[in-house]
């Protein structure tokens, strides 16, 4: 019997961890959700929650031989993650920042045409050349924050137009500058070229690259 780990920011179970703990289950392992919190190092016990006959229980488990982890990290669980990651396989592992993917990614000459420009906005200027040249521009952290701390920015009838969520402000060059130091300046933002992905009900879309290797190590 295996036991499976499914380390969270936070002990809720959705729809498809659930899947994952009766299909475990089904095939005579354990699996349960926890969080950095509830790991105890000396007794090598993990408080966790799980499913038994249909309902969902907390009970204290044994560490698990593999952690399924989601990627989001808060700054004060840092530690128990790394120290748990010295002794128990991930199932995930970061390979950087954007930034840092980006670079990886400009190296693969097959997908360069496909790539939008990431550049770094630490002063007040990047943020006004990338304007001036894009019109609209998106600034990102550099560290996935879970799609927070997103900031969109475009010139228009000779307002800067700062949009976050269903947040709209029109300010004036003064006034931008305001909102940069207090919400970009020394805090890792990226920015890029902004592109209006919709659908025809003015839904949002994202669009994601997969690329994997094939035959010879080509990309595809």
């Amino acid at each position: 019997m295996s036991v499976f780990g499914i380390l969270k920011p936070a002990k809720n179970l959705t729809d498809v961890e659930e899947i994952f703990i009766i299909v475990a289950q089904s095939r005579g392992h354990e699996a349960y959700v926890f969080t950095a919190k509830d790991v105890c190092f000396e007794t090598e016990k993990v408080l966790g929650k799980t499913i038994l006959n249909g309902k969902v229980l907390e009970k204290e488990f044994n560490f698990p031989n593999v952690i399924q982890n989601r990627l989001a990290v808060k700054a004060e669980d840092k530690e128990i993650y790394l120290k748990l990651a010295e002794r128990i396989p991930f199932t995930s592992n970061r390979i950087g920042t954007k930034k840092n993917v980006d670079l990886k990614l400009q190296k693969i000459e097959d997908i360069n045409e496909f790539l939008i420009s990431v550049e770094d906005c630490k002063e007040f200027e990047d943020l006004l050349d990338a304007i001036q040249k894009y019109k609209k521009v998106i600034l990102k952290p550099l560290s996935s924050n879970q799609g927070k701390g997103i900031f969109s920015v475009e010139f228009l009838d000779k307002k800067y137009i700062v949009k976050q969520l269903d947040r709209k402000n029109e300010l004036n060059k003064n006034e931008l500058r305001s909102f940069f130091d207090k919400e970009i300046k020394n805090k890792g933002y990226s920015l890029s070229r902004y592109f209006n992905s919709s659908t025809n009900n003015a839904l949002n879309t994202v669009f994601r690259m997969q690329i994997s290797r094939g035959a010879g190590g080509k990309w595809k």
